[in-house]
């Protein structure tokens, strides 16, 4: 298995909004981290969970350690993880 760390190129990070950083090397996707909640997600080049952390630069150095991994890794931690659905509340006319 090959790792995000075994190129000579460093990781550049960069803020895609205010909930998601998106990891290249050299040119090439290496994945990225989503705040969701209060939680950091971060998922390879694939889109395969790699892990859960409390803090950004927890997770950013989850990525960056990881091994490669298959796609079919792991949807049911990504499934855990979708965001609630916002309720629609009406309110009647006075």
């Amino acid at each position: 298995m090959s790792s995000a760390t075994e190129s000579s190129d460093p990781i550049l990070w960069a803020a895609v909004t205010d909930d998601l950083w998106v990891a290249s090397r050299g040119g090439d996707f290496v994945g990225t981290v989503e705040r969701i909640e209060n939680r950091f997600v971060a998922l390879d080049g694939r889109g395969a969970p790699v892990g859960v952390n409390g803090s950004l630069d927890g997770a950013r150095q989850r990525l960056e350690t990881a091994p490669s991994r298959t796609a079919q890794s792991g949807l049911p931690l990504v499934r855990r993880l979708r965001r609630p659905r916002l309720r629609r509340t009406t309110q009647a006319a006075a």
